[in-house]
């Protein structure tokens, strides 16, 4: 059977919709130079977007659950000894879990623990001058002893994504602000692309 000009068009039109992810995404899911998956730099399509990101970004989201299989991938990490709070939290490849109904559930990264490595592919920020890490929502700052702390996002700092699952709502103001765990960021233009600035904490 042969298809006609038109339905050629058509397909090819198709493809490149596909292929270049005409569409916006969401905002964790914009970077540097136009929408990509900013999580491993891989250009992907609307269709690899709505399909494939739950599998690649949500794992990381704060409420995840995952069941005791993961037992084996994860530490449990000590509680600083000027921490009140005996909560025992684990910890794997940049993400931080507690306790849930058989399983563990993904929390936000405490602050003031300390953690052996981070994941290979997190963000080195420059700040200040200090210089942070950065991977699914969570700071670090290297220690004298070559581990990693992690640390309150500081204010003024400027990323180029989103951690996955950020709420959207706004500042009282009118304006649009992201929140995910206890810190707000605001989306801005810098340098003429879209980037998301720390500008304060929930309670």
């Amino acid at each position: 059977m042969k298809l006609s000009t038109t339905a050629y068009i058509a397909f090819f039109v198709f493809i490149g919709f596909a292929t270049n992810g005409m569409a916006q995404c969401e905002p964790w899911c914009q970077g540097m130079g136009g929408y990509y998956i900013t999580y491993n730099s891989v250009p992907h399509s609307l269709w690899w977007h709505r399909h494939q990101k739950q599998r690649v970004y949500k794992e990381q989201s704060i409420g995840r659950y995952f069941d005791n299989d993961i037992s084996n991938s994860i530490v449990a990490i000590a509680t600083p000894p000027n921490i009140s709070n005996k909560t025992q939290y684990y910890y794997g490849n940049g993400t931080f879990y507690i306790d849930y109904s058989g399983g563990y559930i993904v929390v936000e990264g405490p602050i003031g623990y300390t953690v052996p490595s981070i994941p290979y592919n997190s963000l080195r920020l420059n700040f200040k001058g200090n210089t942070y890490y950065y991977f699914s929502g969570n700071f670090f700052v290297k220690n004298t002893d070559d581990y990693y702390q992690t640390v309150k996002p500081p204010i003024g700092i400027i990323l180029p994504l989103m951690p996955a699952n950020s709420i959207m709502t706004n500042d009282g103001n009118g304006n649009i602000v992201y929140q995910y765990g206890h810190t707000y960021y605001q989306p801005i233009n810098w340098k003429g692309q879209l980037y998301y600035q720390v500008i304060g904490y929930s309670a």
